[in-house]
């Protein structure tokens, strides 16, 4: 899968990624088992995340240093900084509103997900307007409004045609932060089966699964 690895003549390739976002859902996966993940994998953040260079030979580099970003986004377009931060603020609003309403939730029929409060949070979400075109609103160079959607391409979608939702996208590089696991990240996968055999889990692998039985029964 996506944590594979390919280990040849010493050297450790991934086969998937090798950067993580929203530390967090890791962190929260191994305290239900009990575990620090600082005690069992090491993290290091990558600081600038990228520097976008454009074609008139200026360049942009995301970095968690609020000054630096400050003096950078001024040198573009003056008032962008304030911009920028309006800009994570939405970020965060959205990326808390799906994780509480849909990612943190279990849905055990199609009328559960699709219900009238859900429909009204899409809308909050901005699902019906194009990124781009929400990116405008924010920032009038068009170096900037390209360096805060041209993250939709990491899914194969156009900023274009990417809902303006994915806006949250910026917000969790900029504050979650994006981290390197040294060893790559199979040391994950590998540190929660430890977890998962120290808590007398026993996983059985490359076997058929011929049914799910859940405990207690899902009503319904």
């Amino acid at each position: 899968g996506r944590c594979a690895e390919i280990v040849r003549d010493g050297h450790r390739f991934d086969v998937g990624p090798t950067i993580i976002l929203v530390p967090s859902a890791f962190e929260e996966a191994f305290g239900a088992m009990g575990v620090k993940l600082e005690d069992v994998c090491e993290f290091v953040r990558v600081d600038p995340t990228y520097t976008v260079h454009f074609h008139d030979g200026s360049k942009l580099s995301l970095t968690n240093d609020l000054q630096r970003m400050e003096k950078q986004l001024e040198s573009f377009e003056p008032g962008s900084f304030r911009s920028f931060l309006s800009l994570l603020r939405q970020g965060h609003d959205h990326l808390h509103m799906t994780l509480k309403a849909i990612a943190h939730r279990n849905f055990y029929s199609i009328f559960e997900f699709f219900s009238l409060s859900n429909f009204f949070l899409l809308l909050r979400l901005n699902v019906l307007r194009k990124h781009y075109s929400y990116i405008k609103r924010y920032f009038a160079d068009s170096r900037l409004r390209s360096a805060f959607t041209f993250q939709d391409m990491y899914i194969g979608v156009s900023p274009y045609d990417a809902p303006a939702t994915f806006s949250l996208l910026q917000y969790t590089e900029f504050c979650d932060g994006v981290w390197y696991c040294k060893g790559g990240l199979c040391r994950i996968a590998d540190a929660l089966v430890d977890a998962c055999n120290a808590a007398g889990v026993s996983i059985t692998y490359r076997s058929p699964v011929k049914s799910i039985v859940v405990d207690p029964p899902v009503p319904g």
